[in-house]
């Protein structure tokens, strides 16, 4: 009986030392959805940090009602944004705040391009970088310009 007990113990503390390490590594990746977007300086930040240099102040500031029932067009953006982290079905029904910036380093292309955020309650909920031409371009936020290109 002191044998199976002495084993049970060890494998109490190998259990509890794995979930410690994973609860540690997991408070040191952040996901998008944990970035604040409360403010301008913040949501500049959290555009930098994923590689895009866009203009001090956005374009265009508004609010969007993300509908109730997605059709496909909402369903291939919410795929985009599940590609990245983001799930945008929930806040079906809800309104967020949309900021688009003017991205100043969008490789090879001469075009204008924007980065849109989607804002909800000070956190960044989901967002993508598209070009403003009719042939143009969208995708994920996080993806590195010209991989998986959505059309």
């Amino acid at each position: 009986m002191g044998k199976i007990f002495h084993r049970a113990v060890h494998y109490l503390w190998a259990v509890a030392a794995v979930i410690g390490v994973v609860l540690i590594l997991v408070s040191f990746l952040k996901k998008p959805a944990d970035f604040a977007g409360n403010s301008n300086p913040e949501r500049i930040l959290f555009l930098e940090q994923n590689g895009w240099q866009v203009e001090e102040e956005p374009v265009f500031t508004g609010t969007v009602r993300i509908p109730s029932d997605f059709d496909d067009v909402y369903r291939n953006y919410n795929q985009i944004q599940l590609e990245q982290g983001f799930d945008l079905s929930s806040y079906k029904g809800k309104e967020v705040e949309r900021y688009q910036y003017k991205v100043m380093n969008y490789p090879n292309f001469t075009g204008e391009v924007r980065a849109n955020l989607l804002v909800f309650h000070g956190k960044i909920v989901g967002g993508d970088i598209c070009s403003l031409t009719l042939d143009g371009f969208m995708h994920g936020i996080l993806q590195k310009s010209g991989e998986k290109q959505r059309k």
